[in-house]
């Protein structure tokens, strides 16, 4: 009995597809890892950009009844608003309406609890 040897038409294909089909394996996981880790990296970055947005954003609509409470408490140690008549006032509110566009009302009141409150 002749034992017959692998062809060469059978061989070459294998010695070739092999390191081949090895490579793109290695391959494709080293791509997967990178893609992984950049996608990791962006986000990370994204959602930290998008906390920044938001904190400023909310900084700023907090610090808004703070600025009209000092502009207010300024008109009044100025003398520029009367606190014996506070309807005077609506005009002053109604600008700094106009200047606050977050702000949904004012309201000020003196201590026998008057108060002028004006809103959207």
């Amino acid at each position: 009995m002749i034992k017959k040897r692998p062809s060469i038409k059978l061989l070459a294909p294998i010695y070739i597809a092999f390191p081949v089909v090895f490579l793109a394996i290695i391959l494709s996981f080293l791509w997967n890892i990178q893609s992984r880790k950049s996608i990791e990296i962006i986000y990370s970055e994204y959602t930290d950009q998008v906390h920044g947005f938001v904190k400023k954003r909310i900084d700023q609509m907090l610090s808004v009844p703070i600025q009209v409470t000092e502009i207010n408490k300024s008109l009044y140690q100025n003398r520029l608003l009367d606190i014996n008549d506070l309807n005077s006032w609506e005009s002053t509110f109604k600008d700094q309406f106009n200047a606050f566009k977050n702000l949904s009302s004012i309201v000020w009141g003196d201590s026998e609890g008057r108060a002028e409150w004006i809103s959207r």
